[in-house]
């Protein structure tokens, strides 16, 4: 703290896409002792947000080899999205801290930091996929007053859905530091630290859905004037955008309503639940050097617990009674750019496409039924498996670092050479349900626990050929911890049915956690040589070699027998899977010839990176 203030702003902005104006508040305060040995300070920050997009994208496309060369001639669409979001809510942040000197050269900090908000996400869509595009024809003016592309696309999957993720997140931290100067050449500074955070998420759909048949399709619009693809436009072959008629499912709301003709669907859609914290404490000792080419030595210790904890839970109504939702009343206009419609209805045919207002249909279905169980919001949910795990990792390390320069004698050389050693312990622990376990209540519990070390050298070196160029160089060995998604100790057993009475499967994936990964590590080098020929520009050119040890990689596998896989003993796949397993077309399956896709996360052999880089800044 170097002076006493205090300043408040208070602002707003003008978001012109969701004609809003937005406010935020922001104050800071800061106070010195006339001795300058204390110091507190205080701060705050809170904006509402609100704001909006529209998009139209491509997200997939189909290729095709037409004259059998082994490339792509032509590229046709696959999946299309016109979506409109809105995020709306509010962002609050705050800060303090207090300093104080003592006579005898120990000084004192203390720091606290807080975050959170709260957001409401909304998002609207329109999207089409699968399906033939065919018959493509160059059109001279029309749709969009230049040359573009005209083409049928048909045999379509139509959805028009509405739907709302409700997030919530916090994380605070509190973090108490102390400097003692030993005299002249020793120094000494420690460190304690404690951080929490949370992260909730809400999130709920609805569609109205039109399966693909023969005939169900649109006309394709690609603005392609002058050979600068610039958008495209999608027109329905029967039925208008704009009428709310269209989208009429009739009498049988969600059945198993004739291809071609819409059915309301009220997907149950995911949640998160995260809680994660951490506890820290560090210990560094400073000696410094005179008239010596060994100028300062660090050593110190570091103990680090990080604990998180995670559901997923997911939730659908499936089996529940639909009657009770109003057809055309719960349809809408979608949320539309300023009140003008989608795209500011610049999009011709598009303006204001029509979707099931999402908070409409969930009313309908909870005042016809009720939720019995596991119960979230009056929705029935389960915990979604892939992401449900509980994990604590206990990181211990001890580091020496010696910091050299041979300017004295006259040699223009100087940088640190130094060595860490880290220590890992790691549990992890996980909750399975599933109706192939064949366990008490379907349920399963497992853990795991896993320990290993690395020791990572390093070596800077600079050298100042002259005043204004000089060479780096380094050569150190690194490593990057896996996430925790990739360490979980659970499996996960999906299966894709034919029928809806669940006897026929059509496919099977498998999911195989690894909870005994570890970190992939990389030897490095690297040099450059950097010119700064006058004041604020410079000009670099830089050689970087990387010798990945191991590398963190998803793999597919395909063992004889699932009966291979330890971690599978637990489920009974009696009806589903059928004999052994064999690789076809690079695809593993069964007897049968189902899908049997089994993944797994494993730690890959070393490969190496090269790359020159050439930089050129000036101010």
């Amino acid at each position: 703290i170097r002076s006493t203030f205090l300043t408040v702003e208070a602002e707003t902005r003008y978001e012109g896409t969701s004609e809003e104006f937005v406010p935020g508040l922001s104050a800071s305060w800061a106070r010195k002792s006339a001795d300058e040995t204390f110091g507190v300070f205080l701060s705050f920050k809170w904006t509402d947000q609100n704001f909006r997009t529209d998009s139209a994208r491509l997200n997939a496309y189909i290729s095709d080899d037409l004259d059998g060369d082994g490339l792509a001639d032509i590229y046709t669409p696959e999946e299309a999205r016109y979506n409109s979001r809105q995020n709306e809510g509010e962002r609050f942040s705050a800060s303090s801290g207090i300093e104080w000197i003592t006579d005898n050269n120990v000084r004192f900090g203390l720091t606290g930091i807080y975050s959170s908000y709260a957001l409401l996400n909304k998002l609207e869509q329109l999207r089409v996929q699968d399906g033939d595009v065919t018959g493509f024809n160059e059109v001279d003016g029309g749709k969009f007053g230049n040359t573009h592309l005209e083409a049928k696309w048909e045999n379509t999957e139509v959805d028009l859905e509405s739907r709302v993720f409700d997030d919530e997140f916090y994380s605070w931290g509190l973090t108490g530091d102390v400097q003692w100067e030993m005299g002249e050449n020793w120094s000494a500074k420690g460190v304690l630290h404690y951080s929490d955070a949370g992260y909730d998420r809400f999130g709920i759909q609805s569609r109205r859905n039109q399966r693909d048949r023969t005939g169900n399709g649109l006309d394709f619009y690609f603005d392609s004037g002058g050979n600068n693809y610039k958008g495209f436009m999608i027109t329905p072959l029967t039925g208008d955008w704009d009428d709310i008629n269209w989208y009429s499912y009739g009498e049988d709301v969600t059945d198993d309503r004739p291809l071609g003709e819409w059915r309301q669907r009220f997907l149950g859609s995911t949640g998160t639940d995260r809680n994660e914290t951490e506890q820290a404490a560090q210990i560094d000792f400073t000696r410094v050097f005179h008239d010596s080419f060994i100028t300062a030595i660090d050593t110190g210790l570091k103990y680090r617990k990080f604990e998180r904890s995670q559901k997923r839970p997911s939730w659908s109504v499936s089996g529940w009674d639909f009657s009770g939702i109003d057809d055309l009343g719960v349809m809408r206009n979608n949320l539309g750019m300023g009140g003008q419609g989608f795209f500011g209805g610049n999009i011709g045919g598009l303006t204001n496409y029509q979707v099931p207002d999402y908070k409409d249909v969930w009313d309908a279905l909870l005042a016809t039924n009720e939720c019995t169980g596991e119960c979230w919001r009056g929705l029935p949910y389960r915990i979604n498996n892939d992401s449900t795990f509980d994990t604590a990792t206990d990181i211990s390390a001890a580091y020496l670092m010696a910091y050299f320069d041979f300017s004295n004698w006259n040699v223009p050389v100087r940088g640190n050479l130094g060595v860490r050693y880290v220590k890992t312990d790691r549990n992890t622990k996980a909750y399975t349900t599933s109706d192939l376990l064949d366990t008490e209540n379907n349920e399963l519990e497992t853990s795991a626990k896993t320990d290993f070390d690395h020791t990572l050298p390093s070596l800077n070196v600079i050298w100042d050929i002259n005043d204004d160029l000089m060479l780096r160089g380094a050569v150190y060995k690194s490593m990057v911890r896996p996430n925790a998604n990739q360490y979980r100790v659970d499996s996960s057993v999906d299966v894709d049915w034919i029928d809806d009475a669940e006897t026929i499967p059509e496919g099977v994936d498998i999911g195989l956690g690894n909870p005994y990964l570890e970190p992939f590590t990389a030897d490095a080098f690297d040099i450059s040589l950097e010119w700064y020929h006058r004041e604020g520009s410079g000009i670099s050119l830089a050689y970087f070699y990387k010798d990945v040890a191991s590398g963190i990689d998803d793999r597919v596998l395909c063992p004889a027998s699932i009966d291979e896989l330890s971690q599978l003993d637990p489920y009974d796949f009696t009806g589903i899977i059928t004999g052994g397993l064999t690789l076809v077309d690079e695809i593993c399956q069964d007897e049968a010839g189902v899908p049997i896709p089994v993944s797994y996360t494993h730690l890959r052999a070393h490969e190496t990176a090269l790359r020159i880089s050439y930089a050129v800044y000036c101010l």
